[in-house]
């Protein structure tokens, strides 16, 4: 589906504009759908720091979007 694909590669240009460690997070989180608790297991993260990544990376976006 060509809306998808832009949607794809839109959200692949944002992430790419934050620092990897974030990127990781949301992609995971957000693009992927798993839980908190699993990625901190993947990433080898407390709750905490997986938290925090998220939320400065979804601000950054914010304000890029904005």
């Amino acid at each position: 589906e060509p809306a998808a694909e832009c949607l794809s590669v839109s959200a692949d240009a944002l992430l790419q504009s934050l620092p990897a460690d974030e990127a990781v997070i949301l992609r995971l989180r957000v693009l992927q759908g798993q839980s908190q608790r699993t990625v901190c297991r993947e990433l080898g993260l407390c709750g905490m720091t997986v938290s925090l990544r998220e939320k400065a990376a979804l601000a950054a976006l914010r304000e890029q979007l904005a």
